[in-house]
């Protein structure tokens, strides 16, 4: 199974050309989800300090809303850390929310393919000057045995058992971590995680981070209704 990158990428999307985005997680100036029109991973920004026209903008995205937005200008290069990266004119628009039941038929192509290594390559980290922007910066797997633990110094992590192996990678969810921190909590298995969430977790969306040091690292970007 071949997970797709999603078309437009950066640097070849026609300015003004309109999305429909299945929001899975939304935080800062970045909104990650799928590209309906492509079936596949979209990991759109857009300019620090805009905001949307209207009374929608005080509306907060959240897993699972398909929402609206519009290609804008982008000069910058390609960046091999984020393939499927797409600059917006300005933040999605929330246009309708569907159930977690119709959600999974868009998300079940994505599923990570069983026996390969996740983001393809092993280990939890890569430099970045290997990177060539063939492979997807996204993954997407079940959330089988997952707990989360406090690290020291304030690093969450999400551990997951996934293909035969046991994963720990940190966990960059801004909900999730202030959640988490709020509980008093320095260790939680799924049951006590989907209390302090509301929800229970079905999905966990990985994806690489941007170079840090020269190196980009396997996180945790969404826990996943």
């Amino acid at each position: 199974m071949t997970v797709l990158i999603s078309p437009p990428r950066t640097g070849e999307a026609e300015p003004g050309t309109r999305l429909s985005i299945l929001v899975l997680v939304a935080q800062d100036n970045e909104c990650t989800g799928v590209d309906l029109g492509s079936g596949a991973f979209v990991r759109a920004s857009w300019p620090s300090g805009s905001a949307p026209p209207g009374p929608d903008q005080a509306v907060a995205l959240r897993p699972y809303q398909v929402a609206k937005a519009v290609v804008g200008e982008d000069d910058s290069p390609p960046d091999p850390s984020r393939p499927e990266g797409v600059v917006l004119s300005g933040p999605p628009l929330p246009d309708a929310r569907i159930s977690p039941r119709r959600a999974r038929r868009h998300l079940r192509p994505l599923l990570a393919p069983r026996g390969r290594p996740l983001l393809s390559f092993p280990g939890p980290t890569i430099p970045y000057w290997q990177l060539a922007g063939t492979h997807p910066s996204l993954a997407l797997v079940p959330a089988e045995g997952l707990h989360v633990i406090m690290a020291e110094g304030g690093v969450l992590r999400a551990g997951f058992y996934w293909d035969g192996l046991n994963h720990l990678f940190p966990l960059v969810e801004q909900r999730a971590y202030s959640l988490v921190v709020a509980s008093g909590r320095t260790r939680l298995s799924a049951g006590a995680l989907a209390r302090v969430l509301g929800h229970q977790v079905s999905y966990l969306l990985l994806a690489l981070s941007p170079p840090e040091g020269g190196h980009c690292y396997k996180t945790v970007l969404g826990l996943l209704p």
